[in-house]
């Protein structure tokens, strides 16, 4: 479990390095940089959220 939320927490750091690179050029319109550092930062939110709700579920039972 400890490994997911490592996992997690990477993949967030990568995904805010790139939003922050990403915003140097333009504000206005999202490039394919942003939109990769939304999905990795997405992704690192939603995975400590889903096995804390299955592991909060589990240990209820």
């Amino acid at each position: 479990m400890a490994l997911l939320f490592e996992i997690a927490s990477f993949v967030g750091a990568i995904g805010f390095i790139l939003l922050i690179f990403s915003f140097r050029k333009d504000f206005h319109t999202l490039t394919s940089l942003q939109k990769t550092a939304f999905i990795f930062l997405s992704f690192s939110a939603i995975i400590p959220f889903c096995f804390g709700l299955v592991d909060g579920f589990l240990s209820s039972i």
